[in-house]
């Protein structure tokens, strides 16, 4: 089969996969692929692709998920530098949101069938901070808190149970955010 007769077929995709698709075709600069989708999308708004819509709240929600993780990040160096026990706990929880927001990033990634890694490049190409967060997220996941710990830790700080940072509670938000269906 020839790229041809398989393009036609993209008009029966849905919006997730043509989504998916263009943004494969951007990280590979295939200018000819994205131009494909684009003319595939059976609805057109303002004289734009029907998933332009998703494509933009995805980038958005890739610069919050940068945002947040940087700012975990930060705190956990501030804490890990101080040589307290309360320090080290709030060091430990520093990961812990950090990883949420880490792994609810990939997992709505998944749902979109995007590549986390590669849609983060493509939007920070080459940058130290990026770069710093991936080695964060592949060597600091034994320091962290796990989800009862951080509970149990919010609840002593606060006094109360209050505690709603939590993976699935993320996913949900961010799918919210990116209007997806839920399951």
């Amino acid at each position: 089969m020839n790229v041809k007769n398989l393009r036609k077929n993209y008009k029966t995709l849905s919006l997730i996969e043509r989504h998916s698709l263009f943004i494969s075709a951007i990280m590979r600069k295939d200018e000819s692929e994205e131009n494909a989708v684009v003319s595939a999308s059976p609805v057109k708004l303002f004289e734009m692709p029907d998933f332009t819509h998703l494509y933009s709240k995805v980038l958005s929600l890739l610069m919050i998920v940068m945002i947040h993780k940087a700012d975990a990040w930060t705190n956990w160096q501030l804490f890990s530098e101080m040589e307290t026990e309360r320090a080290e706990k709030h060091s430990r929880l520093a990961l812990y949101f950090f990883y949420v927001y880490a792994d609810a990033w990939r997992a709505v990634c998944e749902k979109l069938n995007i590549d986390a890694d590669a849609i983060a490049e493509m939007m920070f190409p080459s940058c130290f901070l990026l770069q710093r967060i991936v080695f964060a997220d592949e060597s600091l996941r034994k320091f962290a808190f796990t989800e009862t710990e951080a509970r149990e830790f919010i609840g002593w700080c606060i006094g109360e149970e209050k505690f709603a940072m939590t993976l699935e509670a993320k996913i949900k938000e961010f799918c919210d955010f990116l209007e997806l269906p839920h399951g």
